[in-house]
């Protein structure tokens, strides 16, 4: 998938590997379809306000979302989190040096039905969830999206 041309908000369904997208800038707002999104697939990519996983995916694996500033998450009843998904590094003030600590990213907000794995996840984590509803366009609204401008350019990736 390197190299993709992201213009569109939807990320080509194609059998991502480890770190397929690192380093990428994605569109504003992205659909995502694929089945097992792998570790670190899309660690440090900028640009993304606001994910929206459909039903078919099925696991989001650990770090596959790490050091991303998304605002909005989108996760499925059924999908399953491992527990390092969102993974960002923080230095704290322990009171007598700053220490190193990673932990799940908390500014972001996952939406997704109650019960569901995705509020599981959040409540463990110290994240902000949200019930959303399950049609496309009810999630579309919570997350506010907005389609590409196609005026705006190529948004294609940069891959390391």
């Amino acid at each position: 998938c390197c190299s993709t041309n992201l213009k569109n908000s939807q990320i080509p369904l194609c059998e991502l590997g480890e770190s397929a997208f690192q380093g990428s800038i994605l569109p504003e707002y992205s659909d995502i379809y694929n089945e097992v999104i792998p570790a670190k697939a899309f660690a440090n990519c900028s640009g993304v306000k606001g994910i929206f996983l459909h039903d078919s995916v099925k696991l989001v694996k650990n770090g596959a979302f790490s050091y991303t500033d998304i605002e909005k998450i989108y996760i499925p009843p059924t999908t399953q989190i491992e527990e390092n998904a969102f993974l960002r590094e923080e230095w704290r003030w322990s009171g007598k040096k700053h220490e190193y600590h990673m932990e799940n990213y908390k500014k972001m907000i996952i939406g997704g039905e109650l019960g569901s794995n995705a509020e599981i996840f959040a409540n463990a984590n110290g994240i902000k969830f949200e019930v959303v509803g399950n049609s496309e366009e009810e999630i579309k609204i919570w997350l506010d999206w907005k389609e590409p401008n196609e005026d705006l350019g190529d948004f294609g990736t940069l891959c390391f």
